[in-house]
């Protein structure tokens, strides 16, 4: 016997997690329980008397559900919790050229322009490059809200905490509308810059697909796209970060990986090549043009056809972003002994021409 849609969400929700005779994925599952917490923000419009042996069936379920989802849920890197199924659930168009915030009702708001500034410092209010919108939490449930920035674009957003964070492009984050007094917690997709507000009673964590990073105050920058190897850099401050079933604490100046499903001990890195595109450039010291051509992919979508040997070739020094990424190339050609035909979203690199 399979699970039987009976229309009410919480009796879905608990049968398919007692179900001993069928599969249900992980997904499912939180397709599930946002449906319950939807119903749950409904006004209840009748009240049904409940035998005693009912009450204690429903209590026994429901105590299962508080084991799975209670106070610890989300703290095992390996376990979902309420921000990362929203997150999983919730994925608004990330191909949209302007940059994007989405709201708890799933309302969109479309910034134009190449960056933009968005803070929730003020209690029940959002300031967008000036503008001032109205989102007070109007019950006790968490709200999300999500900052999609696409290729080629970055955005300055300031917490309710007051924490700061520069979403770089081609980055998706989830974040409370308020932090509330428990623990705040953002998820990411793709690459943020923090500086995160310092309160010893209420841990901040990001969360991404692969680990999780748990701070109280500090700066550090996370690179989390999907499908790349991820990692932390600590500029300022101490962080612990979780990935699989390992863990480990950075210091300033040091920078840890996830590697086959765990992390990397700690090593030493020049930081500013790690943050320089918060001011808007890429800084660069011997680095393998290969792995330039990496970075560039992942921040404007394009996908590089490589023709030549550029094993031996190595960029320093600052490298501009622009809008375009064609500026970007241009620089790159002017600097390097190799040809760079854009068609599209693909790069052609070949040997540079003969004088």
């Amino acid at each position: 016997m399979g699970v039987v849609d009976t229309g009410n969400p919480f009796k879905d929700f608990l049968q398919m997690l007692c179900s001993d005779d069928i599969k249900v994925s992980e997904e499912e599952i939180g397709r599930s329980w946002i449906a319950v917490r939807g119903a749950g923000r409904r006004r209840l419009r009748r009240v049904r008397i409940l035998t005693f042996a009912t009450v204690a069936s429903v209590a026994a379920a429901v105590a299962a559900v508080v084991i799975i989802m209670g106070d610890g849920y989300g703290k095992d890197a390996s376990v979902p919790g309420d921000i990362e199924i929203y997150a999983l659930n919730s994925k608004p168009d990330v191909m949209n050229r302007d940059i994007q915030l989405v709201m708890d009702d799933e309302s969109v708001m479309t910034l134009g322009g190449k960056e933009s500034n968005i803070d929730y410092a003020s209690p029940g209010k959002i300031i967008v490059d000036q503008d001032t919108i109205i989102n007070s939490a109007d019950d006790f449930r968490p709200r999300y809200n999500q900052l999609v920035v696409p290729y080629g674009k970055r955005t300055r957003l300031r917490l309710s905490d007051g924490s700061l964070l520069y979403a770089n492009s081609a980055t998706r984050i989830v974040y409370p509308i308020d932090f509330g007094t428990g623990n705040r917690e953002i998820y990411v997709e793709g690459e943020v810059y923090l500086e995160v507000a310092h309160d010893p009673d209420r841990p901040f964590i990001v969360l991404t697909s692969d680990m999780n990073v748990r701070v109280l105050g500090t700066r550090f920058n996370v690179f989390a796209y999907p499908g790349v190897e991820q990692n932390v850099v600590l500029v300022e401050g101490s962080v612990n970060v979780t990935g699989g079933k390992d863990s480990q604490i950075i210091s300033p100046g040091q920078s840890v990986s996830v590697k086959d499903g765990g992390l990397s001990r700690p090593v030493a890195v020049e930081v500013e090549s790690y943050v320089s595109w918060v001011n808007n450039a890429l800084t660069y010291e011997k680095e393998p043009l290969s792995s330039v051509f990496s970075r560039l992919g992942l921040y404007y979508g394009l996908e590089f056809e490589i023709n030549c040997d550029i094993e031996h070739i190595y960029l320093s020094g600052k490298l501009m972003l622009s809008e375009d990424p064609v500026d970007v190339l241009s620089a790159i050609a002017f600097s390097v002994p190799v040809s760079l035909t854009v068609r599209g979203s693909r790069v052609i690199v070949a040997p540079e021409p003969e004088k």
